[in-house]
């Protein structure tokens, strides 16, 4: 750190209701009114020794290095990632399979939920999982809200991804049949991406139903969704914070109303309620089994020791913030 710098503040504790407080379970109480972020405030957690630089400025090698870095850090620190068992092998139709996108040619490597997430990014965030493998293309409306923090050599030590939160479509085009790697994504993946998405689903309901202004911003494609942010080995854990409140900036200044995430990590909690987030919706991960129990990992099912999606005593919040 510079002479100049002067180190961020850690951010405040967040506490979660745990799995007996039920009262506390499901919708939050919501405000009259949305206040709108409060940028001032969370100036003291904020770095001035690192600056975020757009995804779609990156090269193709930074991007995949972040798409990496993210992959690795949530399969270490996500509470559902972390706990999830997958099978014992991956799928016979994987082994010996290569994928072809703007990024070039690769098989699927090491059966791990750190290369699961990173083909996750690379599949559904990085490009486009509907479209042909041929024709394949970037997909700029993530790279454009997406962000990383770069250091001294150019590494990418830091990142975060976003996408428009859009309307539910009876036209949207289904995903590519017959990828194995598509398919292997969503088989070690999904009992995570379900317990989101249903959240997600719920709580965008409850605002739009609760808040005009949010229900019209939707229509016009004004919302951000935030769903992944993460530090890399090289970037302090005080310094993280610079990502979410730098984006959000950004966000604000492109003139975005609001922006929805949930955050399965406290830490992700604490940064969203400093600028003035609000709990909308909240679901534990110990009240239902969501995948089958076992021991060990099985042969071809995703499993836990317990049947639960997680082994921590909270859950995931989802949030609303508005920007302006």
């Amino acid at each position: 750190m510079s002479e100049n710098a002067k180190k961020p503040l850690s951010l405040p504790y967040c506490e979660y209701p745990n799995t007996t407080q039920t009262s506390l379970h499901g919708q939050q109480r919501l405000p009259e009114q949305l206040q709108p972020a409060t940028f001032a405030e969370v100036s003291p957690y904020r770095s001035n020794e690192y600056q975020i630089t757009v995804a779609s400025a990156l090269t193709h090698l930074q991007l995949l290095q972040m798409a990496r870095g993210v992959g690795e850090s949530f399969a270490q620190r996500e509470p559902m990632a972390r706990y999830l068992q997958l099978p014992t092998s991956m799928p016979y139709e994987l082994v010996g399979k290569k994928h072809i996108d703007p990024f070039g040619t690769d098989s699927f490597g090491e059966w791990t939920y750190a290369n699961l997430i990173y083909w996750f990014i690379r599949l559904f965030l990085l490009t486009n999982p509907s479209m042909p493998k041929p024709i394949t293309k970037l997909n700029n409306a993530v790279l454009d809200l997406s962000y990383s923090i770069l250091g001294e050599n150019g590494d990418v030590i830091g990142g975060t991804y976003s996408e428009p939160l859009l309307q539910p479509n009876d036209n949207a085009q289904p995903f590519r049949s017959n990828d194995p790697f598509l398919s292997a994504v969503l088989l070690g993946l999904n009992p995570i991406l379900e317990l989101l998405m249903e959240q997600n689903a719920i709580g965008i309901q409850l605002l739009s139903e609760n808040y005009s202004s949010v229900k019209q911003s939707w229509i016009q494609g004004k919302i951000i969704h935030h769903f992944m942010l993460a530090r890399f080995e090289g970037l302090p854990k005080e310094d993280t914070a610079e990502l979410m409140f730098g984006i959000y900036e950004q966000y604000q200044r492109q003139g975005y109303k609001y922006v929805v995430a949930e955050a399965t990590n406290q830490w992700t909690g604490a940064a969203l309620e400093a600028i003035g987030a609000v709990r909308v919706f909240f679901t534990p991960f110990r009240t239902q089994q969501r995948v089958k129990e076992s021991k060990i990992p099985l042969p071809i099912d995703v499993t836990t020791p317990d049947g639960y999606v997680s082994n921590i005593n909270s859950g995931s919040m989802f949030y609303i913030l508005r920007l302006n």
